[in-house]
């Protein structure tokens, strides 16, 4: 055991935590940061890495969910577009611009004049202006734009931009910026049990590392950890478990510079350029089992690959493709 984990540990134990946050991954990271910096003392365990979970496993994506606008939830996208410019300004090395292009096909859900006035007022959501101005483009330039695209019954496509990410480093500089305002921070800790006593938790953990059982004390536990969220005792929360996977290939293999979304009725899935490769995905499936050890499907492959076959059809993408 590190001398730094080590002290964690017995700073855990040595007094009563105003907040113990259960769950080290973007949310958890995000409440004891922000516990910390208004002075509470705060304890932020997980029982396996930080960002283990879904936190190491998106999209790579910050965006406002600009799909989200033809739902009319107007202010679920302003608060995401402002909190991405906002990470823009504070931490460019988490918010790297990146263009997105939607192309636009007859008879499809989306309507490609929707998605042009959308992608104007998706601008103004980011709290009066994106990274770029928005833009739209006819069937010539669109397919110009993104050579190999499926051309037929091409009506135009909306360009916008939001950013790429590197989900893990965003949790751990979270962490990082919780812990030098003072929250202590242990990975491989586990959350076991609780019991109120008076005013306070009575916890009962376990570090995985030693084996060893620790006893803290809290005035409030908060549940952080997102698709263990109902398995935590005392939990409450109901969960309906999706599974989204996401398919990695050469960007020789789809030489793409922007990110393009593209659709399966009223499904999206993206082409998000990454350094060497490119990112495909992602699907979205009910799920019931191990949330430790997932894995791609089959037939969660075969049907990203299919869907970037109908967008791209010269790419002729096999899973002899997939890194």
């Amino acid at each position: 055991m590190s001398a730094t984990r080590s002290t964690a540990i017995q700073n855990l134990t040595s007094d009563v935590l105003d907040i113990l946050v259960v769950g080290g991954g973007v949310v958890g990271s995000g409440i004891a940061r922000d516990a910390a910096m208004r002075g509470l003392r705060v304890g932020a365990i997980d029982q396996f890495d930080f960002a283990f979970g879904t936190s190491s496993r998106s999209s790579r994506l910050l965006h406002g969910g600009i799909r989200y606008l033809a739902q009319g939830k107007i202010g679920l996208v302003r608060q995401a577009s402002v909190e991405k410019m906002t990470l823009g300004k504070i931490a460019p090395h988490l918010a790297q611009p990146l263009p997105f292009n939607f192309p636009c096909y007859r008879g499809s859900a989306y309507p490609c004049w929707q998605l042009k006035i959308g992608v104007r007022v998706y601008d103004l959501l980011c709290g009066g202006g994106n990274f770029q101005r928005s833009s739209g483009m006819n069937p010539r330039e669109t397919a110009a734009h993104l050579p190999g695209l499926n051309e037929k019954d091409l009506i135009g496509s909306a360009r916008y931009f939001d950013a790429l990410t590197n989900d893990a480093r965003m949790v751990m500089d979270t962490m990082h910026s919780a812990a030098k305002h003072g929250a202590i921070c242990a990975n491989y800790v586990q959350f076991k049990n609780a019991q109120r006593e008076g005013d306070v938790w009575s916890c009962e953990l376990q570090d995985g590392v030693s084996g060893a059982a620790l006893k803290i004390k809290a005035r409030a536990v908060v549940n952080a950890t997102g698709p263990w969220a109902n398995s935590v005792p005392h939990s409450e929360v109901k969960l309906r478990l999706t599974k989204g996977i996401h398919v990695v290939i050469d960007k020789e293999r789809l030489p793409m510079t922007e990110a393009v979304v593209m659709t399966e009725g009223v499904r999206v899935l993206f082409v998000i350029p990454w350094g060497e490769r490119i990112i495909l995905g992602t699907t979205d499936t009910d799920y019931s089992g191990s949330r430790e050890k997932l894995f791609a499907e089959p037939k969660e492959i075969d049907y990203v690959l299919s869907v970037t076959n109908q967008f791209f059809p010269k790419a002729k993408l096999t899973n002899m493709d997939i890194i």
